[in-house]
Order: C-alpha cells, then structure tokens, then sequence
C-alpha cells in the first residue's frame, strides 16, 4: 500500500522554508500523513493520503503570498500523484475568496460549496491524469 514519505517532499520543504523564511517542524509523520508547520508564524501545510485514490490538502497557510509558493507546491502534488497514480487531488474546505480563485485558476471544481458574497466555500477537486488512467480510454 502506497504511504506518504516526508523525503518525497523535500522540495516542497525547501521552497516553502526559502519563500516564507522559516524553519519547518514535523507535527505528524504518519503512513498516511504529513503536516508541516512553523512555530514562529502562521505557516502550515498537511497532506493526506486516501489509499491510492486521492491526496488531500487540508491545511495550508503562508504569511508571504503572492510569490509562487502555493503554485510550486501545487505542480509539485500533482507530479506526486501522476507518478504515483493517485487519481484525484483535494484542497479541502476552502474558505476564502483567494484560494479560491487560485483553485478555478488552475483547474479544479468545488464540490459540496457553500455561496458567500465574492467565492464559494468547500472541498476542490481536479482529476489527475496518471498513465494508468490515460491506458484507459
């Protein structure tokens, strides 16, 4: 069974630290898990794995915006799971009107949302193409 491995997610690591200007901590490291945070700010991102079906970002926070972390992270989850043949990726319970905007902007499709004034609030998802669904059709 597929497991998530922080060395997997070195990158990600690396460039969030560069760009927020931080020092990462490893909160939970489990088979099907991984939360990063800092301590000395308001920076986070977790990840979570549902079997081989679907990667899911839960949490994720950064205090510099605007500079192409969110967007590195993102082609980054999307490698893991097209390599991986991990179908769908989720950025779950999206509650505000930038990462919002950022989902659409990249493809994905609110399911389960909830209508505010300016976005709709809830769980993004956009289907990976992995060679073993490419085989399919």
């Amino acid at each position: 069974m597929l497991g998530l491995n922080i060395s997997d997610f070195q990158k990600i690591i690396e460039k969030i630290e560069q760009n927020e200007k931080c020092n990462l901590t490893l909160l939970e490291n489990r088979k099907q898990a991984i939360w990063l945070y800092a301590e000395d700010q308001e920076t986070e991102l977790r990840v979570t794995l549902l079997g081989q079906i679907e990667l899911i970002v839960s949490r994720v926070a950064f205090v510099n915006k605007r500079i192409g972390t969110m967007t590195f992270v993102l082609h980054e989850l999307i490698h893991y799971c097209e390599v991986n043949g991990i179908h769908k990726l989720c950025i779950q319970c999206v509650n505000s009107e930038e990462m919002a905007n950022f989902c659409k902007k990249n493809g994905f499709q609110v399911r389960n949302g909830i209508a505010y004034e300016n976005f709709i609030s809830g769980d993004y998802y956009i289907e990976i193409r992995t060679e073993e669904n490419v085989c399919d059709k």
